[in-house]
């Protein structure tokens, strides 16, 4: 947070921040932007409004997440200290800290944390917009709602098949993530669209 603080001390003082991409970002891109042109680099500038917006979402995030263990688990760091990482407590607080903190469900593939964001039930506006961010193509998409009406709007044999299909498919911030990562992540995301734990 005191980076987040720094940057935006630096910005009132005429300072710009600025966001590097990462190079397997710009190998990915790097053919994409203009024909007959190689991207050799790349970098976002972010504006002081959206640095005071980020640091105070991580307030609020960092506070919610303590009150949320403080009604979990008790009122003070004594109490927090008893919790085995192992226990019913233990897991409440994994569950708590992952849903403030990430907003969903945490996959670790080698090097990346994979966030998947909760969607609502039945909420296929939802499901079709996480899994396009994923990089599963919109024709892709809608084959799965078609797999989706022949399996009678329950998770059955074709869904599955669907999600073995395209695993091997699913991006995350531009890096191809493995096949089993994949498979989780649809997973994941097909079971909160049919509402099941």
């Amino acid at each position: 947070m005191s980076a987040y603080e720094t940057a935006i001390k630096a910005e009132r003082k005429g300072q710009r921040f600025v966001y590097q991409w990462n190079a397997n970002l710009v190998g990915y891109y790097q053919d994409k932007f203009i024909e007959g042109h190689v991207l050799t680099d790349a970098w976002q500038e972010v504006s002081f409004g959206t640095m005071a917006g980020l640091l105070d979402t991580i307030r609020t995030r960092v506070l919610n997440m303590a009150l949320d263990i403080k009604s979990e688990v008790g009122e003070s760091d004594t109490d927090l200290k008893r919790v085995l990482p192992n226990s019913t407590e233990g897991e409440k607080v994994n569950r708590i800290v992952i849903n403030n903190i990430f907003g969903g469900t945490v996959y670790q593939s080698d090097q990346q944390n994979i966030n998947i964001q909760n969607i609502s039930a039945g909420n296929w506006e939802e499901l079709q917009k996480a899994l396009l961010s994923f990089g599963i193509g919109q024709n892709d998409v809608d084959d799965l709602s078609k797999e989706m009406q022949s399996d009678g709007k329950t998770y059955g044999a074709r869904v599955k098949a669907w999600i073995s299909r395209n695993a091997s498919k699913v991006w995350d911030h531009g890096l191809q993530v493995g096949t089993s990562v994949g498979t989780s992540i649809l997973t994941e995301l097909v079971k909160q669209h049919y509402g099941i734990k």
